[in-house]
């Protein structure tokens, strides 16, 4: 049986709003400017442990191991393979390198200071988060 985790496909098309600020209101600007992605971690079949820990893969959770590389919540898309496709995870995980994970929101409006640290052998601190509802 697997463990019960908090993964959600992010639906394109989003005319909701943020913070109360709807779709209207948004302004268009480079990628860059608001997030930092990141490629994904290897981890082979052979090298997974046995573990809780979800693997993110460009086609959502494909597997779970005894390590995280990344401390939720997080957001991931398909490098190559599934591609479009974008997943919010709650908790700790390891993003497959099929992916490309965000390492952190930059001036993104509504942000919240994350005071988590990455783990060991991962790339350095935790970023900005966005309170996602």
């Amino acid at each position: 049986m697997s463990p019960d985790y908090s993964i959600r496909r992010i639906a394109g098309g989003y005319s909701g709003g943020f913070g109360g600020v709807g779709v209207s209101k948004w302004r268009q600007v480079e990628l860059g400017e608001v997030i930092t992605l990141q490629r994904g971690y290897d981890l082979t079949q052979r090298d997974r442990k046995s573990g809780t820990v979800p693997v993110v893969s460009s086609s959502g959770v494909s597997g779970y191991h005894n390590e995280a590389k990344v401390l939720g919540p997080g957001v991931v898309t398909g490098r190559y393979g599934t591609l479009g496709e974008v997943y919010y995870i709650e908790e700790d995980f390891w993003p497959h390198n099929t992916t490309l994970f965000v390492k952190g929101f930059h001036g993104s409006g509504k942000r919240t200071e994350s005071s988590h640290q990455s783990h060991p052998g991962s790339d350095g601190p935790g970023s900005l988060q966005i309170p996602f509802r």
